[in-house]
């Protein structure tokens, strides 16, 4: 239901979920999706709040603690249409490129993020203490290992890594 951008009905049988085993992380990072993705960022805040550490230790936890910091970045980094200005004045500048690869993120394009992730990486890899390629693990960590967007981004990084 979430990939299929059925948040209400993902929240519902999420929570209906949490009221057999209130102690289900998946249920719990699931309902966080479901919340975020319908603007209810602050109630899935709160649910995170309420976690033990053991349950904020795991994954799916953590790949939602992932989508709640980059959803903020991504609402930080300024207007879609300037950052593309800002990409083609000036296409070698890693910081552009970024900047841009969090607002994509921010406006649900996850393929044009990857994408300006990647570039600012193979512009420069260490640029700020490398946040082009950390903020690209934590997309994965967010995407799941077996997206396919995870699968070919992994490749393309290798590539530029390793070239």
């Amino acid at each position: 239901m979430l990939e299929q951008g059925e948040f209400q009905e993902a929240s519902a049988l999420f929570s209906q979920i949490l009221q057999h085993d209130a102690t289900s992380t998946r249920a719990i990072a699931g309902l966080c999706k479901a919340l975020i993705a319908l603007g209810e960022g602050e109630k899935a805040k709160e649910l995170l709040d309420g976690l033990s550490e053991d349950q904020k230790k795991t994954s799916e936890i953590q790949a939602v603690v992932s989508q709640m910091e980059l959803a903020q970045a991504s609402s930080e980094v300024g207007d879609l249409v300037d950052l593309r200005a800002s990409v083609e004045k000036d296409p070698k500048n890693p910081e552009n490129h970024f900047n841009l690869a969090m607002a994509l993120y921010g406006s649900s394009d996850n393929e044009g993020a990857v994408n300006h992730l990647l570039e600012s990486i193979r512009i420069n890899r260490a640029w700020n203490e490398e946040a082009a390629r950390k903020q690209l693990i934590k997309l994965f960590g967010i995407f799941g290992p077996t997206d396919p967007l995870t699968s070919d981004a992994r490749k393309r990084l290798s590539s530029i890594l390793f070239s």
